[in-house]
């Protein structure tokens, strides 16, 4: 699976653990960053969720940051290899 593969798919798994597209938005919703459904759509079709929302997802989640966003975070086992 490639990056943009592992990305969907975490991103897809996030939005199944909380239970849907709207239910989702409600959560990473702030007063100073307020996300709607429609934003959570087109996240999703374009497979990638904004590096900004990584952190509190994976919070809310427990899906890694790793996989949500692996062009952003790299796995700590690939600094120690390098």
């Amino acid at each position: 699976m490639n990056a943009q593969e592992t990305m969907r798919q975490a991103f897809d798994d996030a939005i199944r653990h909380v239970g849907s597209q709207a239910a989702f938005a409600r959560a990473m919703s702030r007063p100073e960053r307020p996300v709607s459904q429609q934003n959570v759509s087109s996240w999703q079709r374009k497979g990638r969720l904004p590096a900004d929302l990584v952190l509190r997802t994976e919070a809310l989640t427990g899906i890694a940051r790793e996989r949500l966003r692996p062009d952003v975070f790299c796995d700590p086992s690939d600094i120690h290899a390098a």
